[in-house]
């Protein structure tokens, strides 16, 4: 829940070939990148007005990554099979 007490859900949205990074905002579904990269959003967290998601590229093993709002970052591609979380540490 943010400080305007809308509440997130993270999880994956997924077809007969993939899952889709997903999260909802009060029940509205929000798939990252139009679909267009497979994955899973493991956590989520609004920091500063925006959405920030952690979880992996694809399904399993995966690549950990981020999402800030719709925009994937990878640290290292070679950390197949490893799985990210968020945890945000406020002031």
């Amino acid at each position: 829940m943010d400080s305007q007490d809308n509440i997130f859900l993270a999880g994956f949205s997924q077809d007969i070939e993939y899952e889709y990074p997903t999260y909802w905002k009060n029940c509205e579904k929000k798939v990252l990148q139009n679909g267009e990269a497979s994955g899973v959003i493991r956590s989520i967290a609004v920091v500063n007005g925006k959405v920030i998601s952690a979880g992996t590229q694809s399904y399993f093993p995966g690549i950990p990554c981020l999402w800030i709002e719709d925009e994937q970052f990878i640290y290292d591609k070679e950390l197949e099979g490893e799985v990210w979380d968020l945890l945000v540490i406020e002031n």
